[in-house]
């Protein structure tokens, strides 16, 4: 199954500067477009920094100018795209993360978004697969 999102349909906000998270503002605006709580950060360049969570940011709902601390962008790590899918989760499992990147190619260029929900359900979908052929 094909459980990673491509590149040209993530949903990315942009950093507010170098160094720093979105604009409230920035995710108010991706979360009403796509109604997802979790956004991946980019720079300016389109480097990804990490990602947000819609939660992190409640407490400033009220101030949409307000920028969020780059403290509160989460690590996005990378997996490989030749990573088996256990690896892949085991991986994520331990960054505590919910998104990676997921990167191939010989460069090594990020080529697609992969959520750890998805990844759980195609694991399992597997599993429940190879249950019901014997």
């Amino acid at each position: 199954g094909e459980v990673a999102v491509p590149l040209s349909e993530v949903h990315a906000v942009e950093a507010a500067a170098d160094g720093s998270g979105p604009t409230v503002a920035a995710i108010q605006r991706a979360l009403s477009d796509t109604g997802y709580s979790r956004f991946p950060v980019v720079t300016s360049s389109g480097q990804f920094v990490g990602y947000v969570h819609i939660k992190d940011v409640l407490p400033l709902v009220d101030n949409p100018d307000a920028v969020v601390d780059v403290a509160m962008v989460r690590p996005l790590p990378h997996v490989p795209e030749s990573l088996p899918l256990p690896d892949a989760l085991t991986r994520l499992r331990r960054n505590n993360s919910h998104l990676a990147l997921v990167t191939g190619g010989p460069d090594g260029e990020v080529s697609a978004i992969v959520a750890l929900e998805d990844l759980v359900e195609d694991l399992v979908g597997a599993v429940r697969d190879g249950m019901h052929r014997g």
